[in-house]
Formats: structure tokens, C-alpha cells, sequence
């Protein structure tokens, strides 16, 4: 079957966020989040050291760094699993899926709801398996096809070989009864 263009056209998406601009929104959140929590920690630090003259310790400044980077690591903690889970969860349908067709499993179909470039793999990947299951039943018609010509072809020689080694048989019954009107009796 010639591969056809039009099938494999994917349908227009008003807004699609692409993982670049995934990853950017969460690299973004990642480090102006830490930055305004901090912030926000200075400015009350500030605001206590003011309203006790400055009185402010060093381990109260320290507390509040310390706090400052766990908040800061919890973060980007929580931003790397859910960019990871977002790449991972599709990629690992797509492998289940590919996994099933190497054996041999055609009637698979893969369904991720993503609309970046894993969701447009993913289509791809199912039109390919359509198209792949296309060939085969094509390469199945073919096959049999094939295989009822060569049964023709073998009853044909059955009947063209059977019917000259009955003419040979005859043709030496003929010599035969030739040879004995020949001798003398």
C-alpha cells in the first residue's frame, strides 16, 4: 500500500504548550518563587530588627537562611518530579505500546492526553501502527493469493507429468506389441 500523505495530517490546535515552555514555567517557578519567599523573609527580618533597634542575632539571621533554602530545595524538589512525571508518564505508554507490537500485537493504540510534542508522537506512533496493520493484512492477501497460484501451478504439473508417463507407458506397450507381431512366432 503506497504511504498516503493526507492520512497522517494532525488536526490544528489553538494553544499548544510545547515541553520547552513546560520546563521554562517550571524552571521560572522554581527560582522567583525562592526569591520572593526570601525576599519576603528579609523584609520581616528587617521589619523585627527595626521594631527592636536592631537588636536582631546572628542565629536569628541564620534561621532564617536556613528556612530560606529548605523552601528553596522543596521547591525545585517538587518542580523535577513533576516535570519528570510529565515526560515520563507518556514515554512509558509509548514503550508498553511499542513493546506489544514488536510482538507482534497490532491492535494496540496508545492514548496520552498531552498536546506538546509527546501527545503529537504519540498520533503519529498510532498511525503508524494503523498503517503497519494495513500492510500486513495486505501482505496476508498477497500471500494467499500466491499461495492458491501455486497450488494451481502443482495440480497443472500433476496433470501435465501424469499425463505424459501415461504416454510414455503406452507409447512402450505400443513398441512392445510392435516388437512381438515382429518376431516369429
Amino acid at each position: 500500500m503506497a504511504f498516503k500523505k493526507e492520512n497522517f495530517k494532525l488536526k490544528k490546535k489553538i494553544f499548544r504548550p510545547t515541553i520547552f515552555i513546560k520546563l521554562l514555567l517550571v524552571f521560572t517557578l522554581c527560582t522567583v518563587i525562592p526569591v520572593i519567599v526570601s525576599g519576603t523573609l528579609i523584609a520581616l527580618t528587617y521589619q523585627e530588627a527595626v521594631e527592636k533597634g536592631f537588636e536582631i542575632t546572628l542565629e536569628q539571621i541564620r534561621i532564617q537562611i536556613i528556612l530560606s533554602l529548605v523552601i528553596i530545595i522543596i521547591l525545585v524538589l517538587f518542580g523535577i518530579i513533576l516535570v519528570s512525571r510529565e515526560l515520563t508518564r507518556p514515554l512509558k505508554t509509548l514503550l508498553k505500546a511499542t513493546k506489544e507490537i514488536a510482538k507482534g500485537n497490532l491492535e494496540i493504540e496508545t492514548k496520552v492526553e498531552s498536546r506538546d510534542e509527546l501527545g503529537e508522537l504519540t498520533d503519529y506512533f498510532n498511525k503508524m501502527t494503523i498503517q503497519l496493520k494495513e500492510t500486513e493484512q495486505e501482505v496476508d492477501k498477497k500471500t494467499n493469493e500466491l499461495k492458491e497460484r501455486i497450488e494451481e501451478l502443482e495440480n497443472f504439473y500433476e496433470l501435465t507429468v501424469g499425463r505424459e508417463l501415461k504416454l510414455l507407458k503406452l507409447k512402450e506397450k505400443i513398441e512392445k506389441i510392435e516388437k512381438d507381431k515382429k518376431k516369429p512366432a
